[in-house]
């Protein structure tokens, strides 16, 4: 058997962290099929992190952060 365990402070927490896993296979698969993932450039990891901001998702600078970059 196989399969993914998710934990959480509530058993909505540990359900929404399993739909982002998920995702992020689904994603990666279809990465790998298309030829397989690559990294984005500096510019492209501040057009989205711009972006994120204008649309209020969340601030340009932890992006910035989680991505190991800077503005520039």
């Amino acid at each position: 058997r196989h399969g993914s365990v998710t934990v959480g402070d509530s058993l909505t927490s540990a359900y929404h962290k399993l739909e982002k896993l998920e995702h992020t296979a689904e994603v990666l698969l279809a990465a790998y099929q298309l030829g397989g993932p690559r990294k984005l450039s500096q510019d492209e990891i501040l057009k989205l992190a711009k972006l994120r901001e204008d649309l209020g998702i969340g601030s340009a600078d932890d992006v910035l952060k989680a991505c190991s970059t800077d503005r520039k």
